[in-house]
């Protein structure tokens, strides 16, 4: 196991009481980070692919971890689930998980739910949850991770034990309306004729049209400058980012572990004034900057 945290150098207060205590709520967002991926490093995760999130329960902001925690565990510990037994006791549905390392270590944990009321669809999402349940906990225990899994989270919030915080909520992207090349052509076909005496830059599929008697109307301040992006799909005055480096630009907030106020705020800091989906391209280095101004996440990633 890695040595990274101890090695650091002195512990504040804040942190010595997280790694004693158990709360996360008292570090500041770059502490929490730091602590975020010294977890991952010591068990060998992927952090971009978070393999944890944050629950709030007892009062203590925590740790849980979500299906690409054990899944990796299984991968780097070569752990197997050797046997997976069924049984009814009651209204719950038991299932009881046994595993077996590349050491040859075994060990077993137990996935319970209610199944008291439920048929069809939803008793077939129980069972399966069950199973889910009693693999995941048993992958947890064999690789020495003491903490929740995200079935026993998701139990723990219906019943109001444990909530959520902010930081894992994120807004879906906004769809950014796009104005096609066939727009764009069918808004000149019907552009009005030419004033006297200036040239005639209408398509030729109406050069010979009547012309009209309504004069082009009085331009209002500067003209603004139009060019088409080169995929064809955006014309305007400045492109915004590809799909792709918004997929980018969101999968590095994500593990920066930003909200989508401290993205909004990083982002004015630089003026850049819109919603994360909306940046130009021309400032697409200045925003990863913002959210990542170490380069600790994009120094590997093609920015295009």
């Amino acid at each position: 196991m890695s040595t990274e945290i101890a090695t650091r150098g002195p512990l504040t207060a804040d942190i010595e009481k997280v790694m004693i205590g158990g709360d996360l709520s008292t570090l500041k967002a770059d502490e929490r980070l730091n602590y975020y991926n010294a977890v991952c490093s010591s068990l060998g995760l992927n952090p971009l692919t978070k393999p944890f999130a944050y629950i709030t329960l007892n009062g203590k902001l925590q740790l849980y971890a979500l299906k690409d925690c054990t899944e990796q565990l299984r991968k780097i510990h070569t752990v197997s689930i050797t046997q997976v037994d069924p049984k009814q006791i009651g209204d719950l549905l038991v299932v009881v998980a046994s595993a077996s390392d590349r050491d040859g270590r075994v060990d077993s944990s137990t996935g319970a739910v209610n199944m008291k009321g439920l048929s069809g669809e939803n008793l077939a999402n129980a069972m399966m949850k069950c199973e889910t349940k009693a693999k995941r906990r048993v992958t947890l225990s064999i690789c020495g991770l003491g903490m929740l899994d995200e079935t026993e989270v998701q139990t723990l919030r219906e019943q109001g034990v444990a909530t959520e915080p902010e930081g894992n909520k994120w807004e879906a992207p906004t769809a950014i309306p796009a104005v096609t090349k066939q727009q764009v052509a069918q808004a000149h076909d019907q552009a009005p004729a030419p004033a006297s005496g200036e040239p005639d830059i209408r398509p030729r599929s109406q050069k010979g049209a009547q012309p009209t008697t309504q004069p082009y109307p009085e331009p209002q301040g500067q003209p603004q400058e139009q060019h088409e992006d080169p995929q064809g799909e955006v014309v305007g005055a400045e492109p915004v980012i590809t799909d792709k480096q918004r997929k980018m630009f969101f999968a590095i907030s994500r593990s920066a572990n930003l909200t989508d106020d401290q993205v909004k705020g990083a982002l004015a800091q630089v003026g850049i004034h819109c919603h994360r989906d909306s940046i130009p391209k021309s400032r697409f280095q200045d925003a990863l900057r913002a959210i990542d101004p170490t380069f600790k996440f994009h120094q590997d990633k093609p920015a295009n």
